[in-house]
């Protein structure tokens, strides 16, 4: 029997449906995942400073944070680290005004 590998995922979302539908899309994975939430900026930033992940998922409208300046905080934080953005787009392939000027 071949074992899994676990991967440790830090999950910055404020919208628990959002979060949950996530982790249930990553349950079903070859690779295992230990998957931690974040609910708003600061909280992953204090998490971050204690704990290392192989990946954060980021959400780009939290409440107390949006856009690139969420990027640079959580980027500078972990600098090493791979960060997959996370955002609704209103048309596919059109960015959200938050990615194209500075927060």
């Amino acid at each position: 029997m071949i074992e899994k590998d676990t991967s440790r995922i830090l999950l910055v979302e404020d919208d628990p449906g959002s979060a949950e539908f996530t982790q249930l899309l990553l349950s079903g994975s070859e690779v295992d995942f230990d998957v931690e939430v974040a609910e708003n900026l600061a909280d992953s930033l204090s998490t971050l400073s204690d704990k290392s992940f192989d990946l954060i998922l980021l959400d780009l409208n939290l409440a107390d944070s949006k856009g690139l300046g969420t990027i640079k905080s959580v980027h500078a934080s972990t600098p090493s680290t791979p960060i997959i953005l996370l955002d609704r787009y209103r048309k596919s392939g059109e960015l959200p005004s938050h990615l194209t000027r500075q927060s």
